[in-house]
């Protein structure tokens, strides 16, 4: 045999020689840890029961808290759908409450609007009664003013009728008048020439009161004059009355009749105006001169 076989002999004896240790001590340890092991665990099997009823317990307590956990998430969720519920509740009271305003603001202003209304019409109303209590009046007025108007139309005509036949009556004297005083004209003439107070004759006194009146006719054929003065003013036969124009004197006239609102007068002979001037109508006459 060679070394080199010897050498591997030898090798392959201390292998296996170290493997055998290697595996007995291996066997040796398996086994103790064995035993280590089932001392082990014959002494933890209180502690192991202890624990698994721990296990138990705490797993039926997270069961319990998980439980109660659901329990509380849908209390939660229920008081989250009531709250949820509530606020719809609430947005829907509020919903109505402020429809509920609206519509009263709504009603109320319909209301004012309609008091608006009503007062204006009422004010309309009193108004239109108003204007119609003035028509009335003005109605009434009309009527009284046209019954007025007619009783003073009556009036008038009645006057004018007296007034035309007094101007008839006036008329049939005047021309009694101017033959009784062209007769008187001439018989003053005479007089006046004989130096006669015609006064006394007619029964009068010369002193006469302040009249003043107006020319309204010349008759200047007969030499007679209506003057705008008469019974009602005071007039007599005999009164005698300058004639003026302005400054101008015309001549001097004596009543030779009298009538109530006028009188007739005859111009003196000798009084005229030296520069020949005619009396004319509108030109005035007084008493004082």
């Amino acid at each position: 045999m060679s070394f080199v076989a010897k050498v591997f002999v030898v090798l392959n004896f201390f292998m296996s020689a170290i493997f055998l240790y290697f595996a007995t001590t291996m066997w040796a340890a398996n086994t103790k840890w064995q035993k280590m092991y089932e001392a082990e665990k014959t002494a933890n099997v209180v502690e192991i029961a202890r624990n698994q009823k721990l296990q138990k317990d705490l797993s039926l307590k997270v069961l319990g808290s998980e439980k109660d956990a659901l329990t509380m998430r849908g209390e939660r969720d229920n008081e989250k759908r009531a709250k949820e519920d509530e606020r719809e509740k609430n947005l829907k009271l509020l919903a109505d409450i402020t429809e509920a305003n609206n519509k009263r603001d709504l009603a109320d202003g319909e209301r004012k609007e309609e008091a608006r209304e009503n007062k204006r019409l009422v004010e309309d109303n009193g108004k239109m009664h108003s204007i119609v209590a003035k028509l009335q009046q003005a109605v009434t007025v009309e009527r009284a003013n046209a019954q007025t108007e007619k009783n003073r139309s009556a009036d008038l005509e009645a006057e004018l009728n007296s007034t035309k036949a007094q101007l008839g009556s006036s008329n049939r004297e005047l021309k009694v008048a101017q033959n009784d005083g062209a007769k008187s004209s001439a018989m003053i003439e005479n007089l006046i020439r004989k130096g006669v107070d015609v006064y006394k004759i007619l029964g009068e006194v010369p002193d006469q009161p302040a009249m003043n009146g107006k020319v309204l006719a010349v008759r200047s054929d007969v030499g007679l004059v209506m003057l705008s003065m008469g019974s009602t003013n005071g007039v007599k036969i005999g009164y005698q009355f300058a004639v003026y124009k302005g400054a101008e004197y015309k001549g001097i006239v004596q009543v030779v009749g009298v009538f109530p609102d006028m009188c007739s007068a005859k111009l003196m002979p000798g009084t005229q105006n030296t520069l020949g001037l005619q009396i004319e109508t509108n030109d005035d006459a007084q008493t004082h001169f």
